[in-house]
């Protein structure tokens, strides 16, 4: 029996949701500040509406403004060093040091912050239930969906390089990890995403913006991941 087009385009429509807005997401936070070309559709939209806000509200800053990167982000002490706690939901993990949160919920920015833009982001939405059914079909169509999103938001499509789409456990919670590499404005952007099947469907991802070296702190930082069986 053929799959009705409605169906087809709403099923395709959480296949992009779903692959795409911890990154895009994680992206926004690190302030780029990149010019958008026009509004996204197929589901792209959903994650990066015309306005540059993400959404849960998440501010894209002013093209070029380095003053509204600060106000937005704000971080109370630029100089912590200690290894703080994230909890979101049911899920709990250590961020790397020197990371702690922004006045955006979800949103973990460096000590460094805004000379180095690197993030953790950990973002929710309702549980799916076809989650293996849209990750499992997902990773042929990923890297075109992605390049997609970009290139409709920042009028520039980059090489994305896509080194790991697998199946995973977080204790016993289905999950899939993605890693990517990619230069978007002259800038080079690692991406470790774990999207996470629980009481919500959980996307966490770590962001290595620029010529840092975070890698080895964000696989030390994802490998702490707990969820509870209550909030």
């Amino acid at each position: 029996m053929t799959e009705p087009l409605t169906d087809r385009k709403n099923r395709k429509r959480r296949m992009r949701r779903m692959l795409l807005i911890g990154l895009l997401l994680s992206l926004l936070g690190a302030g780029t500040g990149c010019a958008q070309k026009q509004a996204a559709d197929d589901g792209v939209r959903d994650i990066v509406p015309e306005n540059g806000i993400g959404a849960d509200g998440l501010p894209a800053g002013e093209p070029g403004s380095d003053d509204e990167a600060v106000s937005t982000w704000d971080i109370a002490d630029a100089n912590v060093k200690e290894q703080e706690t994230a909890q979101v939901g049911q899920l709990t993990l250590t961020l790397p040091a020197g990371y702690q949160q922004s006045t955006t919920s979800g949103l973990y920015l460096n000590q460094n912050y805004p000379d180095d833009q690197s993030n953790v982001y950990i973002y929710t939405t309702e549980k799916t239930t076809d989650f293996e059914q849209v990750m499992t079909g997902g990773q042929e169509q990923f890297i075109g969906y992605l390049a997609d999103a970009y290139e409709q938001q920042y009028e520039e499509r980059p090489e994305i390089t896509l080194t790991r789409y697998e199946a995973a456990l977080i204790g016993e919670k289905s999950a899939y990890v993605v890693e990517i590499s990619y230069d978007l404005k002259g800038v080079h952007y690692e991406q470790l995403e774990y999207i996470v099947d629980a009481d919500k469907t959980y996307y966490i991802a770590f962001s290595q913006v620029g010529a840092r070296s975070w890698m080895e702190a964000f696989y030390a930082s994802a490998g702490t991941m707990f969820f509870s069986e209550a909030e």
